[in-house]
């Protein structure tokens, strides 16, 4: 890739190539395991920048997401920078005991393909970590294929992996891109990357950014020899001789940390959750043993030039290789002998790691933006809720404190207080202590000014939305009086009125709301009429009929629970009206039962007897059963949202939940969030298309619970803008409207349609033989004594997996399938939907649903037509004899069954 190379001696290859540069490429991919190796002597940092800044955007054209692992390294901003492409980050796991981040939270990093899908271009890894732990690749690599997203790996301190024995295998089996530093690990004498290629229009794309003016320009000939000296020896066996002393030297230096000190520990890769790990790389944990590592590694060098690769306040790690693989002994006398100075100074060792664990989930502007937008210097105590134009971070490892695009919080400011208090340095602070802010007012004067935000402990945030709104958000538990009642009032209003019609009840059924229209004379109101409420409550009620939300007694309750509300409202600019709000209530699940949301259908009211939830058990265990919550266990709880009809259909939901959004506070972020939705209508679609789960039953109504496992996550649906939130509402109504949501496990070549006598149904589209996967259940688990006990939503919609236990897949392609008494597929394990004899284009696919129920559910009507056809169906024990040894036989029986 240098200009120089390509003059020096040799001629050229018919594609332009210096011939030589080309074989030792292709020697590279070969000895790896590749498609296509390429050379970089801008080491592993020039490679990652010029594969996030040319390569991805133009592989994956028309996506504008990268999920990036909060622990990259700084380099993967450059690349960002020049793509300008948007960053989400998954979560890592933390490990207090040790005070290490651990492996990739492949539970978040699914929700977050789910959430967006087509958009994310690529999936961008460190693995192994600089610690030398290695993420569960596999896993990781089945979320990209199932949305076609690019899987790369930053393994620059995994060059030796798949070719020297006693290592981990090579991520290449799995991923498109790796990177690696091989000079890291001494194949290359200085800086040489090298990244492979599972694809050759990857390296295609790769080229012509080198071409473009990524190519390095130095005289680096005998670098490019004597790399190929060291690629010929790993092809002879002589390189993995040459480290397994390496390896032995290092495993003997951990399994004797303990002597030095028995409260020290080398975590093995499950003690993190890691799949595996790099032998030669041994973190010692000094957490238990309240050492000062950052001070224990000052003194190993001045009293014993021992250089550690890394100290920070949870550990040392030491790197081993061939050159110093005699050296242990050396380096245990030197750790006991500094040992006692080292224990002197603790006061930092419990805090958690310097690398975070958990980002915001989603930069609120892209890197590219921050990068670019004017930078406004601010006090670093003072930046909380501003938007970062700065990249911070300590050298080793180079992962980013701080990133560009990312919404500075408390979190950031004590990381980064307590690693100059260590005297550690920052790069990227300013000399004067400030760090840059952006500020988009002047460089994108179109877009909100949300790097203005104050910090969250101020009265309010004002924002101008749109020429006739003007939204306000309260910090949590600060909303003024007037506010409140302004809100309850305009509350009481929005939810007597359509659509929700919650005007008044009648006491022989006092969970059903009554309309006014119901009540009010013929021809006085029509179902759509929307009325004030001065009007509404001036109404005479007829007897036994009592107001949904009572005058004054609404009001005075709401206000009540003032300490534990975040409010936000939205004001007509002209009139100053109050048009619209947003409350949320941070509570336990406790009172989540005992006050009035859950057990009282009656907002706010003193009525206990109207309460449709009678006993606490059911519902506790409802909830522990669902979301892990205990009794006792704080959630965000969405308490209601509403406009009045002159605004409707101009996304206030939207703006007040991002202006609230702004104000949440980091631990209650972290919190889970619920909210009860709607049978139907636009506020259920907006619900499901920001949380994770959808939930049926707990309420003993037909309105379903929306569940998320951190509010974070909900937030930043509103914090990405507009166009992101839409694009996700978009979506849940196209899910709610064909009532068909794809699940990678769906068989490509069946198609959803109508059929003749029963509705919807499954069809195949092509040859289909016996043993492929059709379909399977996938959703939310439920407990029952029967299956009638079940909300009736999922009763036809399900799949019993146990003698209590139920799956629903509510718009998965399984519930589509139609039942038949001479089937064509059967059941495997439990939620399978297998085919058991070949399957002809258009024939449909159908199986018996007595190869997995027996409960009460009773089909009472059979409309499959076929000669054997039993006509009513029940469950598995009612099968004939002949036919259950025909399907034991075929292997269609659910094991549930054959386990009992």
């Amino acid at each position: 890739q240098s200009s120089s190379n390509y003059r020096i001696g040799q001629s050229n290859g018919d594609d332009g190539r210096n011939t030589l540069i080309a074989e030792l490429c292709n020697t590279a991919a070969s000895t790896y395991g590749a498609t296509q190796a390429r050379i970089s002597l801008g080491g592993s940092s020039k490679t990652i920048r010029q594969t996030l800044g040319h390569v991805i955007p133009r592989a994956a054209a028309g996506r504008n997401i990268v999920l990036l692992d909060p622990a990259c390294h700084k380099s993967a901003f450059a690349g960002l920078i020049e793509s300008g492409l948007d960053v989400v980050y998954p979560s890592r796991h933390h490990n207090l005991e040790f005070g290490i981040c651990g492996p990739i939270d492949t539970e978040h990093l699914q929700t977050q393909v789910d959430t967006y899908g087509r958009n994310v271009a690529a999936v961008f890894i460190t693995s192994p970590t600089y610690e030398g732990y290695c993420e569960p690749i596999q896993s990781i690599a089945e979320h990209c294929r199932r949305i076609g997203a690019l899987l790369c790996i930053d393994s620059a301190w995994g060059s030796n992996f798949g070719i020297v024995d006693n290592l981990p295998p090579s991520p290449l089996a799995h991923a498109d891109i790796v990177i690696t530093s091989p000079h890291k690990k001494g194949g290359a004498p200085s800086q040489v990357g090298l990244v492979f290629f599972q694809s050759k229009s990857l390296a295609d794309l790769y080229d012509e950014a080198s071409r473009a003016g990524c190519a390095t320009t130095s005289p680096n000939w005998p670098l490019l020899m004597l790399f190929e000296y060291r690629l010929h020896s790993v092809i002879d066996g002589s390189w993995s001789n040459t480290w397994q002393p390496a390896i032995l030297n290092a495993q003997e230096f951990a399994e004797r940390v303990t002597s030095i000190n028995s409260l020290l520990s080398c975590p093995s890769p499950s003690d993190l959750g890691f799949e595996t790990r790099d032998p030669t790389h041994i973190f010692v944990s000094t957490r238990a043993a309240n050492i000062d590592a950052v001070k224990w590694a000052r003194l190993l060098s001045q009293e014993h030039q021992i250089d550690v690769e890394m100290a920070t306040s949870s550990g040392l790690l030491f790197l081993f290789g061939p050159e110093n693989a005699r050296q242990r002994s050396r380096l245990h006398r030197a750790l006991r002998e500094t040992l006692p100075q080292a224990q002197h100074q603790v006061q930092n060792c419990a805090a958690p790691s310097e690398f975070p664990a958990v980002k915001n989930s989603a930069s609120i502007f892209n890197p590219r933006a921050a990068y670019l937008s004017a930078p406004v210097r601010c006090p670093l105590e003072e930046a909380c809720g501003r938007i970062s134009a700065s990249l911070l971070y300590s050298y080793p490892p180079g992962v980013p404190v701080l990133a560009y695009g990312e919404q500075v919080t408390s979190g950031h400011i004590s990381r980064i207080r307590r690693l100059k208090s260590r005297g550690i340095k920052i790069s990227g602070l300013n000399a004067d202590g400030t760090i840059n802010l952006a500020d988009f007012r002047k460089t994108y004067p179109d877009k909100p000014a949300l790097s203005l935000q104050r910090n969250p402990q101020e009265a309010s945030m004002d924002r101008k939305t749109t020429p006739s709104l003007t939204i306000k958000a309260y910090p949590f538990g600060q909303t003024p009086k007037h506010v409140l009642d302004d809100v309850a009032h305009l509350f009481r209003e929005v939810f007597c009125n359509p659509p929700y019609n919650q005007f008044a009840c009648n006491q022989s059924a006092p969970t059903q709301p009554v309309s006014f229209a119901d009540l009010a004379p013929d021809g006085c109101a029509a179902a759509r009429d929307y009325l004030p409420l001065d009007i509404l409550d001036k109404v005479r009620l007829p007897e036994r009929t009592f107001r949904w939300m009572e005058p004054g007694e609404f009001e005075d309750r709401f206000r009540s629970k003032a300490a534990q509300l975040y409010v936000s409202e939205a004001h007509c600019a002209s009139s100053g009206a109050l048009v619209a709000f947003s409350v949320g209530r941070i509570l336990t699940v406790r009172e989540l039962f005992h006050t009035e949301e859950f057990r009282n259908p009656i907002y706010y009211s003193s009525r206990e007897f109207i309460g449709s939830l009678k006993n606490e058990d059911p519902f506790f265990k409802a909830m522990d059963h669902h979301f892990a919550l205990a009794p006792d266990d704080c959630l965000f709880f969405a308490l209601g949202y509403g406009a009045h009809p002159s605004i409707r259909g101009n996304n206030y939901l939207a703006e007040l939940m991002s202006a609230l959004a702004h104000n949440i506070l980091p631990q209650h972020a972290q919190l889970p969030a619920l909210a009860e939705i709607p049978s139907q209508g636009a506020g259920r679609i907006f619900s499901q298309a920001v949380h994770e789960r959808t939930i049926y039953g707990l309420l003993g109504n037909e309105h379903a619970v929306v569940f998320a496992r951190r509010l974070q996550t909900v937030m930043d649906h509103y914090l990405n803008g507009p166009r992101h939130l839409m694009k996700q509402v978009r979506n849940q109504a196209r899910i709610n409207k064909t009532q068909h949501h794809p699940q990678a496990s769906d068989h490509p070549g069946v198609e959803i349609r109508r059929s003749d006598t029963k509705g919807d149904g499954v069809f195949a589209t092509r040859a289909i033989m016996p043993g492929e996967l059709i379909a399977q259940f996938t959703g939310e688990t439920y407990i029952a004594d029967l299956e009638s006990q079940l909300p009736p939503i999922m009763i036809d919609r399900c799949i019993q997996t146990g003698p209590c236990e139920y799956v629903f897949a509510e718009h998965r392609l399984a519930e589509k399938i139609n039942h038949s008494c001479d089937p064509n597929c059967g059941v495997r394990e439990k939620t399978k939907i297998v085919a058991i004899k070949p399957i002809a284009p258009s024939d449909e696919i159908c199986w018996d649903y007595r190869m997995s129920e027996n409960s009460d559910w009773v089909l009472e009507t059979c409309l499959c037509g076929k000669e054997r056809c039993s006509g009513r169906i029940e469950g598995y024990d009612s099968l004939p004899e002949e036919i259950r040894t025909e399907y034991l036989e075929k292997g269609a029986v659910s094991t549930w069954l054959l386990d009992r």
